[in-house]
């Protein structure tokens, strides 16, 4: 049977000066209409990071290297770890962070919260009750950033066959999209899977196609332990390494250390939360000359953090920003670096550095 049907058809040619800017959450993280996957292993601080990430989105506030464009309601639907357990948690993190609440983060509490379900007599996959409940949650609140935590349990679909988490993840990036939010999945790793490959996500691969920013964490290896400050060395498994091997609308990011501290409470407890230590190992000179001649970093120290110099650099290197800001200043009066004036494709004017003549210095 013919089923009528038209496909929009647009000129893409048409009007390029005013293509709309990308719907960024947070810069190199989380982008609005848009699913972003976490994996790692059981025990490596996914849940605790996922969190920390809400209240970084939540509280506007700059952490490990990121900052959201603006605060943004955060909901969670955690089907692992009940309120309770969750407010541990903020608390270490808010402390951590010295976050205040700006927009509200809600966790979605049941007792069945499976979104998806496979039919056996049509064989297909079907929404659920708790997908409808869902959906009325997002409508009603409205959040920038909704938190799946883990995937696995949210559905109850084999996570194994392409066909059934391709239509799970459809229906997911839709709602993204629909509502203009971001949605970060905390999956599960393969056993012995690399850190820096997408591919060690566990399941069907249609969980990371679907999918266009993807992160992964694991433990610090111990052959890593050079990486930190000596000081710090005694204590290197409360680290543990994330990275960034997916990333189709934004620049790929050098891995991360993190470093899961425990924060004391009035109650008698401790809560964990996670920093980003200072490595404390300043790069040499020629290393921050390669990463300026490849980026255009802006030589402007206030404004959003994404493409400033001082930002970038000490992100990419894990120091200090006052550091970085000390070398930049040499460097420039070295001859080494300069600025120049460059147009944007909005015709919009910023300033950037470039490595100049004083590059054949012996620095």
């Amino acid at each position: 049977m013919d089923i009528e049907f038209e496909f929009d058809s647009h000129d893409l040619w048409q009007d390029l000066d005013n293509v709309p800017p990308r719907p960024v959450l947070v810069d190199n993280l989380l982008e609005k209409k848009m699913l972003t996957f976490l994996a790692g292993q059981g025990g490596v601080a996914k849940s605790l990071f996922a969190q920390s990430v809400a209240v970084m989105v939540s509280s506007g506030l700059e952490w490990a290297g990121w900052q959201p464009r603006v605060p943004a309601p955060v909901l969670i639907m955690n089907t692992e770890d009940n309120v309770d357990y969750q407010r541990r948690r903020m608390y270490a993190i808010a402390k951590t962070m010295g976050a205040r609440p700006v927009q509200p983060i809600t966790s979605l509490g049941a007792d069945e919260p499976q979104l998806f379900c496979w039919d056996p007599k049509n064989q297909v996959p079907v929404e659920t009750a708790a997908w409808s409940a869902l959906k009325r949650a997002v409508q009603e609140r409205k959040p920038g950033l909704l938190i799946i935590d883990p995937l696995v349990d949210a559905t109850m679909l084999n996570e194994n066959d392409n066909g059934q988490m391709n239509w799970a993840m459809l229906q997911l990036r839709k709602l993204a999209w629909d509502h203009d939010m971001a949605i970060l999945l905390v999956h599960h790793a393969r056993k012995g899977g690399d850190v820096d490959s997408q591919d060690s996500a566990r399941g069907a691969s249609a969980i990371v196609n679907k999918a266009r920013g993807g992160l992964q964490m694991d433990h610090l290896p111990e052959d890593q332990k050079k990486r930190l400050r000596p000081q710090d060395v005694e204590d290197w498994r409360s680290f543990v390494v994330l990275a960034n091997p997916k990333a189709s609308h934004s620049s790929r990011q050098g891995q991360k250390i993190l470093r899961i501290v425990t924060v004391a409470h009035q109650n008698g407890d401790e809560y964990p939360a996670l920093q980003q230590p200072l490595i404390g190992i300043m790069p040499e000179d020629g290393s921050i000359l390669d990463v300026i001649s490849n980026r255009e970093l802006r030589t402007s120290m206030r404004g959003p953090l994404d493409g400033r110099a001082d930002h970038e650099l000490a992100v990419h290197f894990q120091v200090d920003k006052d550091s970085i800001r000390k070398v930049l200043r040499r460097l420039e009066n070295t001859g080494a670096i300069h600025r120049e004036q460059v147009t944007t494709a909005g015709r919009n004017t910023r300033e950037v550095y470039r490595v100049g003549r004083g590059n054949e210095l012996s620095l």
